[in-house]
């Protein structure tokens, strides 16, 4: 606890306690790397066939109201390479 020069108090909350008020300490939350427009280029073009995917061959409701994923949609998200994106292949990612 502390105060200011006017006496008010004033708490510091711990940073999830904070972001569960609503408030948001951007010099925590974002000291991120900037990223170059060879590195921005290089994500988008592998968010749009994701996003894509998902928007036209994924049955969302489906999976809710099942509780389960089906092998199609598993299948897809294999031939766009996600299931080892994760994992350098020199560390043994999953490969076709």
């Amino acid at each position: 606890m502390s105060f200011n020069h006017n006496w008010t108090y004033t708490r510091k909350l711990a940073y999830a306690k904070d972001l569960f008020l609503g408030k948001v300490n951007k010099e925590e939350a974002f000291p991120y790397p900037e990223v170059s427009n060879e590195e921005l280029e290089e994500i988008n073009q592998f968010v749009s066939p994701v996003e894509k995917f998902f928007n036209e061959d994924v049955d969302s409701k489906r999976i809710d109201h099942e509780a389960k994923i089906p092998p199609e949609t598993l299948n897809g998200l294999k031939e766009l390479g996600l299931f080892g994106i994760q994992i350098p292949e020199e560390y043994g990612a999953l490969l076709d």
